[in-house]
């Protein structure tokens, strides 16, 4: 594992979405999703695409501290920071 920018999380070496029989996905994780329920998975750049176009309410999450935290905080807004663990 390698750590995410800017967190302390770490990006898994490989994607966790894995292949349509079960087996792993030998290909590097570089995409963040989520959705709304707060499941996340690390995934490679051909299983992303493919999530975001067959699962519903998914996203592209970012690791990053200027994201959505930082837009509440200038806007005088707090969040309740809620860690989301890969599935």
């Amino acid at each position: 594992m390698k750590p995410a920018p800017g967190t302390g999380d770490a990006i898994p070496d490989h994607c966790e979405i894995g292949m349509p029989d079960g087996s792993e996905c030998p290909s590097a994780a570089d995409v963040k999703l989520a959705d709304g329920s707060g499941v996340a998975a690390w995934s490679c750049a051909v299983h992303a695409d493919e999530v975001l176009i067959t699962a519903r309410g998914v996203f592209i999450a970012g690791d990053e501290p200027d994201g959505l935290a930082a837009f509440l905080a200038a806007r005088g807004r707090r969040t309740q920071r809620t860690r989301i663990e890969p599935s």
